[in-house]
């Protein structure tokens, strides 16, 4: 996508400001409910009652975004008054909070993956921004398996601008056994320094406490319970391949692993004799 795409799409995106409000249920109530005047004694039934239509509100997420990213002084937003959204402000300001999660993007968002995604995104990073200054966020954003296994023309995330608006990007896949979890981590974006190698981590769930320990990231390669793109992706990640190393190290076959390599985005090395894969990605940290 070039710049000059994205910037339509932003600007579109922005132009659209206004368009979860079609499907909003405040659009039948009268606006002077929520905007009363106060929220303490008589005013106070007023908010309750505004905040119940929000309650009720297929956009209510939304709603609230945009109060955030635009700083609404006055009335009630996704179901919030102006003091409890300054409240909000002031909690991240007096704690001296520096990082937060959210989990998951989507919710956050109050919109599916292909509804209006783009915009969507745009507002739920700018609001990040206006919650408080030089906090860190780690944003979940939850791929379907359908997804995964075969995600056609779909954008990671469901949208480029998920990926953007990031300062880093990394996927993380984890294979259940048991009671226990082994987690790879792979990073494949970061705006400032080289790209991560993968990390892995095993968590074992005990009856009254939770370990995690490291483990080997190529374990997720070699497990055939995990999704072959996914394995290869990892095994990628760490250096070109063969197709016939890809196929020794994972069991599989070459018509299947030329499939998952064109579904992952894998890229050819012609200058390698014979022919190694790898992921595009030019920088990585050794």
């Amino acid at each position: 996508m070039t710049v000059s795409e994205l910037s339509t799409l932003e600007c579109a995106a922005l132009e659209d400001e206004y368009h979860w409000r079609n499907d909003a249920a405040c659009r039948y109530a009268s606006p002077d409910l929520f905007f009363p005047a106060g929220t303490t004694g008589p005013a106070e039934h007023e908010v309750q009652a505004a905040k119940a239509v929000c309650a009720a509100c297929p956009v209510q997420s939304a709603c609230l975004l945009y109060a955030l990213r635009t700083r609404q002084d006055f009335g009630i937003w996704g179901g919030t008054t102006q003091e409890e959204r300054a409240e909000l402000r002031r909690l991240f300001r007096a704690t001296g909070a520096r990082f937060g999660v959210v989990d998951s993007m989507m919710m956050a968002c109050g919109e599916t993956l292909r509804d209006g995604w783009e915009s969507s995104c745009i507002r739920f990073f700018e609001a990040l921004r206006a919650i408080g200054d030089g906090i860190s966020w780690l944003v979940l954003a939850h791929i379907n398996r359908a997804d995964i296994r075969d995600p056609s023309d779909a954008m990671p995330f469901g949208s480029i601008f998920t990926v953007n608006e990031s300062r880093a990007v990394w996927y993380a896949l984890g294979v259940q056994d048991g009671f226990a979890l082994t987690l790879t981590l792979t990073n494949t974006k970061i705006n400032r320094g080289a790209i991560h190698r993968p990390l892995g981590l095993r968590l074992t769930f005990n009856d009254d406490a939770l370990s995690v320990s490291t483990a080997d990231p190529l374990v997720l390669a070699t497990n055939a319970r995990a999704d072959l793109g996914q394995r290869l992706r990892v095994m990628l990640t760490t250096g070109a391949l063969t197709v016939a190393e890809m196929i020794e190290a994972t069991s599989s076959n070459d018509w299947a692993i030329r499939k998952a390599l064109k579904r992952i985005g894998a890229i050819q090395r012609p200058d390698t004799k014979p022919i190694q894969w790898a992921m595009p990605s030019n920088r990585t940290e050794h």
